[in-house]
């Protein structure tokens, strides 16, 4: 949103060029530092909300989409509200099958800013918990976890595993073969 010059009212100006139609761009601040549930809620309330709108759907509407139920959608709008990547706006009464019933309505935060920022080296982060980041003010380093795609760090190990055996074999004077088929011969002398 653009603002004229003395703080006049602002201008507002809307795409109306269909490019971005049918995806939508979620900064990966969000998906490192938030659990599948709260991510897929926010991914889900960025969609409904396009560009600077609003999301107006209900509960029932996000349980049934992202197939959890009420306590973990109540947990996540929680989780979102509280990092302020979403805001609550308001309520909207809208008629339904069942009747008239209460709808909340929430705007989707910018957070570009915030997600440029740390990941560009500039930000410090103190507001993440232990549902997906870390309690501390250094950038988070990713653990390792078994079967992820971490192949340079995968790689380095194996060239470290083989670069210790290597040496091990220099100081045993044996070949890795050597040392294979002397393990082998005593593991079948003590089957025996």
């Amino acid at each position: 949103m653009l603002r004229r010059k003395n703080n006049m009212s602002p201008i507002e100006i809307k795409d109306g060029s269909d490019d971005r139609k049918y995806f939508t761009i979620v900064p990966n601040f969000i998906l490192n530092h938030s659990s599948a549930n709260d991510q897929s809620l926010y991914l889900q309330m960025k969609r409904i909300a396009g560009d600077g709108g609003t999301c107006e759907a209900g509960y029932r509407y996000f349980t049934k989409q992202l197939h959890i139920g009420f306590k973990a959608y109540q947990k996540s709008i929680e989780y979102l509200l509280e990092h302020n990547w979403i805001e609550f706006v308001g309520q909207k009464r809208v008629m339904t099958s069942g009747g008239r019933q209460s709808l909340n309505i929430y705007k989707v935060n910018n957070i570009w800013s915030t997600n440029n920022q740390y990941y560009g080296g500039g930000a410090k982060s103190n507001h993440l918990d232990g549902r997906g980041g870390a309690e501390n003010k250094k950038r988070v380093v990713p653990k390792i976890t078994q079967g992820g795609a971490e192949s340079e760090h995968k790689n380095n190990c194996e060239e470290e595993l083989k670069e210790d055996e290597t040496e091990k074999c220099k100081k045993n004077k044996k070949t890795p073969r050597e040392q294979m088929e002397k393990g082998l011969k005593q593991f079948l002398e003590k089957k025996q």
